[in-house]
C-alpha cells in the first residue's frame, strides 16, 4: 500500500507541475486587484482564447511562484493512509530543451505519526541528465529511470499551447470578464463531458504502473475549476488557479484527492540557463521505490 500511495504522491505532484506549462508574466505596475471592478468583457471567449493560445506557443522560459495545498486519504483493507499538505515553491523551467529548478517549502502531517512538519524541498529536472531530489536532510538523490521518464513526458506534454487546444472543444463552456489590464477566463469543468479530457490530462501525469484501462476506469473527477488571468496587451498568462477534485479506484484500494493551486508567472523568456550544480551531480545516490 505504502508503494502505491508513494506512487499517487507523485503523480499528484506531477499533476500540480501540469499547470505550470500554463506560462505567462506578470507585471510589478499593476494595480492592486482589490481597486479594480471586475466587470462583462465586451471581447469574446474565442478572440481571448485564441489569441491567448497562439501567444502560448512564442514562449521559451518563465518563472513561477506557486503555491498549493493538497488533501489526500487511501483506504485499503481497512488500512486508512492520509496526507494533507500545503507548499510554497519558486520554479525556474525552459522549456526546450527541457529544464526546471524548484526550490521551496513543504508543510504536512506525517501519515505514520500524526506530527506537523515543514520540510525543505528542491528538485532539478533536465532531459539528459535526469531528476534530482534534496531530501530532508539535504542529501540529494537521484530519481529512477521510470519516474525521470514520466515527468519529463509528463512537463513536454503540458505545453500551454497543447494544452489550450485540448479545451477548445469546451471554448463556450469559458466565461470572459475584465479586470484593470486583464481578461479574466474562467472554466467550472464539471459533468460527464469534461470528465474524459481531464482523466486523460491526469493519467498523464501517473508513474507508469498505474497508468492503465482499469485506472483510468476507476478515476473520477468531480470537479476541476479554472481560472487564468490573461494580460491585455500582450496576451501572456499572468495567474492561474486550479482547484480539482478526483477519486481514484485502484484494485480496491480508494483514493481521494483536493487540490487547490495559485501560480503566479514572471520572466518571460529571461531565464537563459539553469545549471545543476556539479557537487549535485557527483553525491547524489541512486533513490529506490
Amino acid at each position: 500500500m505504502k508503494k502505491i500511495f508513494i506512487g499517487l504522491s507523485a503523480g499528484a505532484l506531477a499533476l500540480s507541475l501540469a499547470a505550470c506549462g500554463d506560462k505567462g508574466t506578470s507585471s510589478s505596475s499593476e494595480p492592486a486587484k482589490e481597486e479594480q471592478t471586475e466587470k462583462a468583457s465586451s471581447v469574446s471567449v474565442e478572440d481571448v482564447f485564441n489569441k491567448t493560445t497562439e501567444r502560448q506557443g512564442e514562449l521559451k522560459s518563465t518563472k513561477a511562484d506557486i503555491d498549493t495545498t493538497q488533501k489526500m486519504s487511501v483506504e485499503a483493507e481497512g488500512e486508512k493512509l492520509e496526507m494533507n499538505s500545503s507548499s510554497k515553491m519558486t520554479m525556474e523551467m525552459i522549456v526546450d530543451p527541457m529544464a526546471m529548478h524548484l526550490k521551496g517549502e513543504v508543510k504536512g502531517t506525517d501519515p505514520a505519526s500524526g506530527e506537523e512538519q515543514t520540510t525543505p524541498t528542491e528538485m532539478y529536472l533536465d532531459k539528459e541528465k535526469g531528476v534530482f531530489v534534496a531530501d530532508a536532510t539535504g542529501a540529494w538523490m537521484k530519481m529512477p529511470a521510470e519516474l525521470t521518464d514520466t515527468m519529463l513526458n509528463q512537463n513536454q506534454s503540458a505545453d500551454a499551447k497543447q494544452q489550450l487546444e485540448q479545451l477548445k472543444p469546451f471554448m463556450k463552456d469559458f466565461k470572459v470578464t475584465e479586470k484593470g489590464d486583464e481578461f479574466i477566463l474562467t472554466l467550472n469543468a464539471e459533468g460527464e463531458k469534461f470528465n474524459t479530457l481531464i482523466q486523460n490530462q491526469a493519467s498523464a501525469t501517473l508513474p507508469a504502473e498505474l497508468q492503465s484501462e482499469d485506472v483510468l476506469k476507476g478515476t473520477t473527477i468531480e470537479k476541476a475549476d479554472y481560472v487564468i488571468y490573461v494580460d491585455k496587451k500582450t496576451y501572456d498568462i499572468k495567474q492561474l488557479e486550479l482547484a480539482m477534485v478526483m477519486t481514484m479506484d485502484i484494485e480496491g484500494q480508494k483514493m481521494n484527492m483536493d487540490m487547490d493551486s495559485n501560480i503566479t508567472y514572471s520572466d518571460v523568456n529571461k531565464v537563459e540557463e539553469i545549471v545543476i550544480p556539479q557537487e549535485v551531480l557527483d553525491n547524489a545516490t541512486e533513490a529506490a521505490f
